[in-house]
C-alpha cells in the first residue's frame, strides 16, 4: 500500500484537483501530502471491514494527553471504538442490500478481489472491489435521498474517477455503493452509464490539458473583469454607494 501512495504517477483524485483548483494549487496537491482527514480515516476503515480485516481500535476516547498523542501517531488510522461500531453498521447495511436486492453485485463482492493496484506508464488506480470486468467502489455520503445522492455523484468528479477506473482496469462496468451515514444507513447502488463514463473521459483529458499548459507555463493567471451577467443596458449606477 505505501508504494502506491509514493508513487508520483497521476490517480483520478489528483487528476480532478485541476477542475477543482487553481492549477498552482493542483500542482501543490500533487506533490505534496498532509495526514489523513477524519473523513479519509472512516473511508479506510470502511474499506477495511468490507474486505473482511479487522480494524485498529483506539484504546484512548481523546487524543489530548502525550501518550494518547504519541500512540495514535504510531496508528494513524486507529479510530475510536464508537466510531468502529458505526463503521461496522455501515457494513452491515451495505452488505444486507447487496444481498437482499443485488445478487450480481453480491457475487462481485464475495468473489472479487479487493485493493487490486493499476498502473501505465503516467497513470494509476487503485479499486475497491474488481470481478469479471465490474468494479464496485465504496463512498459514504450525508444525503438522506436519493435524488440528492444522484446529484452529488452528477459532479464531475465521480465521472472522472469512474472512467480512469475503467480504463485503467480495462473493466465494462461501474458501481458506487453509497451508504447514509444517517440511520439506519440507507443504501444506493449508482451505475455509471457509458455516457457518464465518456463524461468522465472528457473531464479527464480537461485535466490533462490544464496540468500540461501548467507545467508548460502557459497558465493563464491574468483575469479581466466584466460587469456581472444581470446587468443589462438599463442598469446605471448613479445611486449606488460603494
Amino acid at each position: 500500500m505505501e508504494s502506491y501512495y509514493n508513487d508520483n504517477r497521476l490517480s483520478a483524485s489528483k487528476l480532478k484537483a485541476y477542475l477543482a483548483h487553481d492549477p498552482a494549487i493542483a500542482h501543490w496537491m500533487e506533490t505534496h501530502s498532509g495526514p489523513p482527514s477524519e473523513a479519509l480515516i472512516m473511508g479506510t476503515a470502511l474499506h477495511t471491514v468490507m474486505e473482511g480485516k479487522e480494524l485498529v481500535v483506539s484504546p484512548f476516547e481523546s487524543y489530548r494527553t502525550k501518550e494518547a498523542k504519541d500512540w495514535k501517531a504510531n496508528n494513524p488510522d486507529a479510530i475510536r471504538a464508537d466510531d468502529a461500531n458505526l463503521v461496522e453498521a455501515w457494513k452491515t447495511s451495505i452488505l444486507n442490500h447487496l444481498g437482499g436486492h443485488q445478487p450480481a453485485l453480491w457475487e462481485v463482492w464475495k468473489n472479487g478481489e479487493y485493493e487490486k493496484e493499476f498502473f501505465n506508464d503516467t497513470h494509476k488506480c487503485k479499486v475497491d472491489v474488481i470481478h469479471e470486468g465490474i468494479l464496485l467502489d465504496y463512498k459514504t455520503t450525508r444525503h438522506t435521498k436519493a435524488d440528492d445522492v444522484i446529484r452529488e455523484y452528477q459532479r464531475y468528479g465521480a465521472a472522472l474517477q469512474a472512467a480512469h477506473y475503467v480504463d485503467m482496469a480495462d473493466a465494462h462496468e461501474f458501481h458506487f455503493i453509497v451508504v447514509s451515514k444517517t440511520e439506519p444507513f440507507p443504501v444506493w447502488v449508482v451505475t455509471c452509464s457509458d455516457a457518464f463514463l465518456d463524461y468522465g473521459r472528457k473531464l479527464r483529458s480537461q485535466c490533462e490539458e490544464i496540468r500540461e499548459r501548467f507545467l508548460a507555463k502557459e497558465h493563464q493567471d491574468v483575469l479581466t473583469l466584466d460587469p456581472p451577467p444581470w446587468v443589462g443596458k438599463q442598469d446605471t449606477f448613479e445611486d449606488v454607494e460603494i
